[in-house]
C-alpha cells in the first residue's frame, strides 16, 4: 500500500511539474525596460529530463532541469545533476546495506525542481527526498541563483547560515 501511495504521489508531482510551465522548453522573454537587452536572454533555454524507474530494489522519480544558451549553464547543470546522481548512490548503498529488511522494496529517491527568471537572475530551487529505512524520510532543498548574462553566480554569506 505504502509502495502505491509513493507511486501515486510521485506521479501527481511529475503532473503538476509538467502543467505547471517546468517541463518543456521555456524560453526568457526580453527585459524591454533595459536599453540593451543581454543576448544571453535571446538564448536562454530551459528543459526537463525526466527519470521513472525502479533499479536495484531504489525507486526513483525525478524531474531535473537543463538550462542553456547563457554563461555558466553546463557548470549550473553539474551541480543540479550532482544532487541527484549522489542522492540516488545513497539510497542504493542502504539497500545493499539493509538486504532483505522489512524496508527493501519501500526504499526511495524523489526530486523535482521550481525556477523563476526576474530579468537577468535565475533562481532554482531542488526539492529532493529520499527514504532508506527507519520511521520517516528526510526531505532537503538546494538552491542556486544565476545572473544569465554574466554566469555569476549568488550564495548567501557563510556568515549569515552554518551548513
Amino acid at each position: 500500500m505504502r509502495k502505491w501511495a509513493l507511486s501515486a504521489v510521485a506521479f501527481l508531482l511529475m503532473a503538476s511539474i509538467c502543467f505547471t510551465g517546468c517541463s518543456g522548453t521555456a524560453k526568457a522573454s526580453k527585459d524591454v525596460n533595459s536599453l540593451s537587452p543581454a543576448k544571453a536572454a535571446d538564448t536562454f533555454l530551459q528543459k526537463t529530463e525526466v527519470i521513472n524507474k525502479t533499479e536495484d530494489g531504489v525507486m526513483v522519480r525525478t524531474a531535473i532541469p537543463v538550462f542553456s544558451g547563457f554563461p555558466g549553464a553546463e557548470k549550473l547543470n553539474k551541480e543540479i545533476q550532482k544532487i541527484s546522481v549522489d542522492g540516488i548512490a545513497e539510497v542504493k548503498e542502504q539497500a545493499k546495506e539493509l538486504g532483505n529488511s522489512a524496508a527493501a522494496g519501500h526504499l526511495y529517491f524523489i526530486s523535482f525542481y521550481d525556477s523563476f527568471l526576474d530579468g537577468d537572475v535565475l533562481s532554482v530551487r531542488i526539492y529532493n527526498e529520499n527514504y532508506t529505512g527507519g520511521a520517516h524520510g528526510f526531505r532537503w532543498i538546494r538552491t542556486f541563483n544565476v545572473n544569465i548574462k554574466t554566469g555569476e553566480t549568488y550564495e548567501t554569506a557563510g556568515a549569515l547560515f552554518k551548513d
